[in-house]
Formats: C-alpha cells, structure tokens, sequence
C-alpha cells in the first residue's frame, strides 16, 4: 500500500496562530502546486487541495492584512465598475484608495475546468497580440 503522503488529496489545519497573524483582517494564502486557497486565519481552520503531498511542489504560504474594502452592483450588462473603497482599520493614509474594474460576461466558458480556461485566454492573448488584459478566470 501506498503511503498517506501519496493519498490524492491534502488538507491543511492552522493549529495554532499567535501575534499579528491571528487579527481580524490578516489572511493566510496558502499555494500548495497549481492551487491557492485562501482563508482568514483561525484556529483549526482547514483548507483542502485535490491532490496529495508529493505533488504541493512549490508550497508556499502568504499571509496578507487588508488595505481596504468596497462592495458594488454589477449590471447582468458588460462594463467598467467604479469600486467605492473605504481604508481598513489601520491603514496608511497616503492617497485615497481608487479602482475601476471591468466585468465581461463570458457563457463560453461556463463549465470548464480552471486549468482550461487559462490555457485559452492564453491563446486569445497570443492571437490578439496583447498581455490579456488581466489575470482571466482563476487569477
């Protein structure tokens, strides 16, 4: 038999979390692979990957705090979104934070795996002649 370190999933627990992780506004980014998830941190929170240990190469862990927040509407319409930003508790008080977003409405890609979906906005990117525009589906 196989060992657990060649099981086809992973979970990874915090266990413990102290300081400045362990405040409100702090996130844990854990890329284990191809994957990312992302959490709040808290104790005894899981964080689950469909693969298994010796594939969660690299495994890196990322722990972020919060600049600012906003919240809107998107319009079943394609456009460019102004996003109100307000600073978090704590923050710098530099210049006032601004993002304008654009959300396009994409049927085609409905359904399709992750790893899918970049491999075409890839293509698209490289047809067109341009970076993408972003990110695509999945970051």
């Amino acid at each position: 038999g196989g060992s657990a370190a060649d099981s086809l999933s992973m979970e990874v627990a915090v266990v413990e979390a102290e300081g400045a992780v362990a405040e409100p506004n702090c996130v844990l980014s854990i890329r284990a692979g191809p994957s990312r998830r992302q959490g709040p941190v808290q104790v005894n929170k899981h964080f689950q990957f469909p693969f298994g240990v010796k594939d969660a190469v690299p495994f890196k862990v990322d722990l972020l705090r919060q600049l600012c927040a906003g919240e809107l509407e998107c319009l079943p319409l394609d456009g460019i979104y102004s996003v109100p930003l307000t600073p978090a508790k704590g923050a710098s008080d530099e210049a006032a934070p601004q993002m304008k977003l654009r959300v396009t409405s994409k049927p085609q890609w409905c359904g399709q795996s992750r790893s899918d979906l970049k491999v075409k906005v890839a293509a698209a990117a490289a047809a067109s002649g341009g970076a993408g525009g972003g990110a695509g589906p999945g970051g």
